[in-house]
């Protein structure tokens, strides 16, 4: 998936993120890239998630203010609720994204 591609850029060059957050970061881009199967046709669970992903990453990478951020994350925080029942895999990434937000401050 392209989108997932522009995710993994956008965490190498947010320069004002450590270099811990990116790599913690990075690699849950990764880890979520490899739980997608690229020849299987893309779910809409696993599309909302890449969807909010992103609006997170590009919030984190614009880093202008907090709104942004906080609406991005809620929004994911969300389709992981949602998420639940019809697709595990895909709201345990959300969540696994959302405490690692959490566990570096951000």
């Amino acid at each position: 998936m392209d989108r997932l591609h522009e995710i993994t850029r956008l965490l190498q060059t947010a320069d004002h993120l450590g270099p811990e957050a990116q790599q913690a970061l990075a690699r849950l881009s990764e880890d979520l890239s490899n739980a997608l199967d690229p020849s299987a046709p893309v779910s809409p669970e696993e599309a909302e998630l890449v969807h909010s992903t992103g609006r997170v990453v590009e919030a984190l990478h614009n880093e202008k203010d907090a709104g942004p951020l906080q609406a991005a994350r809620d929004r994911l925080e969300r389709s992981a609720a949602q998420l639940e029942a019809r697709a595990p895999h895909v709201a345990d990434f959300a969540r696994r994204l959302l405490d690692t937000l959490a566990n570096l401050g951000i």
